[in-house]
């Protein structure tokens, strides 16, 4: 049912511009069959998988299993080959989904330790059947790196919440996740209104992983375009352009979400006064941040709060 992965452990290095898919296949196993890669839990009609923060090397092919994985937390660059291309080194963007369809084979190396990856199996079946529910008939998803939609951040924490607080609710929960997040996918790869924006290609990996980087290690401060700009090495109107065509938001939409979505962090995870989160998040005062909670979260800090402790 999970068919799918091969795994070596260890660093690698990023250097895959002059790997080929032959020389994968010359080096790795192409397999069907599932290692450990972290704690998982199996339903009727998939799983739920939440890798531990550590270097992985997948080479797979899973015939009738669809895979939809959500990176948490950091950006970080993935090398990876898709239906036999030659391997390319990609940027996936916390918060995103990742679409991989059964009957195509994967290969994905990642060499850090700061992202986390939850993933979600479901038979070919189950999409089909989601799929005729939305309207979309006998539509064929293709892969997809970096979907978005509005539930999706919250959907990948979601399934991370559930891996790691004791399965609550068991069976019935796990396959109603695994449904929102066919439903969500296949609503981006049908270029619905949600689609996530063109190819990461539109920015180069480098100049943009820099700017990421940057966004993460400054969100407690005041980060203005041309700094960002500057650390891509590019002018600001460029700059501007070409980030929003990769990854569907503006530079100062995207910091304004990563903020949020780390004061979700700090809210759930810590007892510390909202005028300190909003301090550390970067908010000029707490009614500001309160302000733009609410806006994008519709509740407030403290309302969030509330409603995570349940």
């Amino acid at each position: 049912m999970m068919d799918g992965h091969t795994y070596s452990g260890g660093p690698h290095g990023l250097g895959a511009g002059r790997e080929t898919y032959a020389a994968l296949l010359a080096t790795h196993e192409l397999s069907t069959a599932a290692p450990n890669l972290g704690d998982s839990y199996v339903f009727d009609g998939g799983g739920i998988t939440l890798r531990p923060r550590d270097y992985f090397e997948i080479f797979y092919v899973a015939e009738d299993t669809d895979y939809i994985a959500f990176s948490l937390d950091s950006s970080a660059e993935v090398v990876s080959s898709f239906g036999a291309e030659d391997p390319k080194t990609v940027t996936v963007l916390p918060g995103r989904m990742h679409f991989h369809p059964a009957g195509q084979a994967l290969y994905a190396r990642y060499d850090g330790r700061s992202m986390q990856v939850v993933s979600v199996a479901v038979n070919r079946s189950l999409r089909s059947q989601i799929a005729e529910g939305m309207g979309l008939g006998e539509f064929r998803p293709p892969y997809g790196v970096n979907l978005q939609t509005p539930l999706t951040e919250a959907l990948g924490r979601r399934l991370r919440d559930f891996m790691t607080n004791g399965r609550p609710g068991g069976e019935i929960v796990a396959r109603s996740l695994a449904v929102v997040a066919v439903h969500e996918a296949l609503a981006a790869l049908a270029d619905g209104p949600y689609h996530g924006g063109a190819p990461l290609e539109a920015l180069e990996a480098s100049p943009l992983r820099r700017a990421l980087d940057f966004i993460e290690a400054n969100i407690d401060r005041d980060i203005t375009l041309n700094e960002i700009a500057d650390v891509a090495c590019k002018s600001p109107f460029h700059f501007a352009r070409t980030f929003k065509s990769a990854i569907g938001t503006t530079p100062v939409a995207y910091v304004i979400e990563r903020r949020i979505e780390r004061s979700k962090e700090l809210l759930t995870r810590t007892d510390l006064p909202i005028s300190v989160i909003a301090t550390r998040c970067g908010f000029n005062s707490q009614s500001h941040f309160c302000r733009t909670f609410r806006r994008l979260a519709e509740r407030s800090p403290r309302e969030f709060r509330r409603e995570s402790a349940v």
